[in-house]
């Protein structure tokens, strides 16, 4: 789940730290700086960074014909159900390719306003609640996210881009339930280690989408990635969270580490 709660005291922490940091006093440290890989500035994980490449979604193609409960036709709602759509032709090639698994598409798909009126999924309100979540048992089978709040907010801060991220990520929680043992998951395993799968499984669709195999959406290289990366460190733990903490999504260069493997 993207855990939005957290930002206000991430952003909180950084304050303190950077107060911490202008008191440092100077310090020489005896040594010789060795560079322990070689980083080439123009590659992005085997694909040449352009800045140039259109990033968004594409113009003239047909919107996604998938039914979406409590959806408004909103922008965000069109971009979410793009994403939902050309997500099904992801998985649906891969999850026979790299599990011999058919998948199973998402059997409820819910639009929300967190300032608005709550819709009960599984079991409980959104009322109030500014998130993007995906949750399975016990009959349920769902993705829902908040056009109200949490959608705009992030088109406006990182583009449209960070909404498929947001949707890829928590598509990948679906294709975890759908998986069961395969994804080397069960019911002990620490959030934390569910979530940074869930990114994974995002960052494989966002390379997929980089590549210009996706329906709906391009995506760049350069800023393009980068907003998407921006978004990742965004929803983040703030430092010092016990990562053993229910809930826990890792630190922002854990979450971006697992989006790039």
């Amino acid at each position: 789940r993207v855990q939005w709660v957290r930002v206000g005291l991430t952003l909180a922490a950084v304050a303190v730290m950077v107060a911490q940091v202008g008191g440092c006093s100077k310090q020489t440290v005896p040594g010789t700086a060795l560079a322990q890989s070689q980083i080439d500035p123009d590659d992005a994980g085997g694909l040449p960074v352009d800045n140039n490449g259109p990033t968004g979604p594409r113009e003239g193609v047909p919107d996604a014909d998938l039914q979406v409960e409590g959806t408004t036709g909103s922008e965000e709602d069109r971009i979410a159900t793009n994403a939902v759509a050309d997500l099904y032709e992801y998985w649906d090639e891969q999850l026979p390719k790299g599990f011999d698994e058919k998948f199973e598409h998402i059997k409820r798909l819910i639009s929300y306003d967190s300032n608005g009126a709550g819709v009960t999924v599984c079991g409980e309100s959104t009322a109030g609640f500014v998130n993007a979540f995906y949750c399975g048992g016990n009959g349920e089978d769902a993705i829902a996210w908040d056009r109200g709040v949490l959608l705009p907010g992030l088109t406006k801060m990182f583009g449209p881009m960070s909404v498929v991220g947001v949707l890829a990520h928590e598509m990948g929680h679906a294709v975890q339930f759908r998986l069961g043992d395969k994804s080397s998951m069960s019911a002990s395993t620490p959030t934390i280690v569910r979530e940074q799968q869930a990114d994974c499984y995002m960052g494989n669709f966002m390379r997929w989408v980089a590549e210009g195999k996706s329906k709906h959406f391009q995506l760049n290289t350069g800023k393009g990635l980068n907003d998407i990366l921006a978004t990742v460190f965004f929803i983040r733990d703030p430092a010092g969270l016990d990562h053993k903490t229910e809930g826990a999504h890792g630190l922002a260069f854990d979450r971006v580490f697992a989006f790039q493997e």
